[in-house]
């Protein structure tokens, strides 16, 4: 995958002063993530991470003057408990739910989340929300994807998996007949591996709407005293175009 080069010194540059400008005694908080490319890449020989939100969060906590550690890699809904019992404090790319506002935070820094359906099958029409009558949908434990679908129980069978290379698998296996993912995980992934892609297609119906992404603070965890700090950061980054930067150079969308 290409980078921005015009635009990779001055977000460089920003990390690189938000980490000077941190005091000596920071707090030190803990986000949780699992490993869900291009948004959190996890590399096992290293054990480091990369990828768009990653790099949000760094962003944010320098910003916010705040230390920040990764988990290794955590299943997302072990992520979301440990949220819950303040275990972890920070995760990135939550859609709202009333069930995750009881514990915690959600500032949002972007307004859409468009989500498309994949399939992997000639005889799969997705054409409208109707179409998706009697299918079965791969989705993730825990995701959310936009009201109308997290919603509904009876017009199509969800099939939930816990990684994204199980829900590809059984696609191209035929045992389900579609996937939901967000729009810029589709072009990440296909990005990254466009011969297994090619199997693969987008079906002519998908979301596209308001859809606030957030960070989640847990009302637990130790970023509790820190909430406004990091509201006021996520603004500053927004106001400045910074993360919708990170996500047009790591997808190539210059």
């Amino acid at each position: 995958m290409k980078y921005w080069r015009f635009r990779l010194p001055l977000i460089s540059f920003l990390l690189a002063m938000a980490a000077l400008a941190r005091p000596a005694a920071a707090e030190t908080v803990t986000a949780c993530v699992d490993h869900y490319p291009p948004y959190h890449v996890w590399d096992e020989t290293t054990g480091t991470w990369s990828g768009i939100n990653i790099q949000l969060l760094e962003l944010i906590a320098g910003q916010a003057e705040l230390d920040l550690k990764f988990t290794q890699d955590i299943p997302f809904k072990r992520c979301l408990n440990m949220m819950k019992n303040g275990s972890a404090d920070l995760m990135a790319g939550l859609l709202y739910g009333p069930d995750r506002a009881r514990h915690m935070e959600l500032i949002p820094y972007r307004d859409i989340s468009n989500k498309v359906f994949v399939t992997a099958s000639a005889d799969v029409s997705i054409r409208s929300f109707d179409d998706l009558a009697g299918l079965r949908i791969g989705v993730l434990l825990g995701h959310k994807y936009f009201p109308g679908f997290d919603k509904e129980k009876d017009l199509f069978e969800k099939v939930p998996v816990a990684k994204v290379e199980h829900l590809l698998a059984m696609l191209t296996s035929g045992r389900t007949d579609a996937v939901i993912m967000s729009e810029t995980h589709f072009l990440g992934l296909r990005n990254s591996d466009p011969e297994m892609f090619s199997q693969i297609k987008v079906a002519d119906f998908s979301f596209q709407a308001e859809n606030r992404v957030h960070v989640g603070v847990s009302l637990k965890g130790r970023a509790v005293p820190h909430i406004d700090r990091l509201k006021q950061a996520i603004e500053t980054l927004r106001e400045r175009n910074v993360l919708e930067e990170v996500i047009d150079r790591e997808l190539d969308l210059t």
